[in-house]
């Protein structure tokens, strides 16, 4: 008959050995080695998101910085999501659009 202390590690041996072949494989070439990494516009701004805003963050995520003088975009923060609001339905054509007053360019 087993003592308690060798049935608890027993068990434990089983389940590491168990666990072990729950690795992952991945190619090696060098695509996707982060998350795809940005910043995206309803968080902050909602619906008062306009082109001006979308400038301004851009070029805050490529300004370079102190300590090391590395922005954001050379760590990898490489896109910018303008989530809603950008968009209407044209009255005549029913066509999706942009807003022009905020978005002219």
């Amino acid at each position: 008959m087993m003592g308690r202390t060798t049935l608890v590690i027993r068990s434990i041996f089983i389940i590491i050995i168990s666990l072990g072949p729950l690795t992952t494989s991945a190619l090696q070439d060098g695509l996707a080695t982060t998350p795809p990494m940005g910043w995206r516009s309803w968080n902050l701004y909602g619906t008062e998101v306009n082109q001006e805003v979308l400038i301004k963050i851009m070029n805050g995520l490529t300004k370079k910085r102190a300590p090391n003088n590395k922005s954001l975009q050379d760590l990898g923060y490489s896109r910018i999501g303008l989530d809603d609001n950008w968009q209407r339905i044209h009255r005549v054509s029913k066509q999706l659009c942009s807003y022009h007053d905020k978005f002219g360019n």
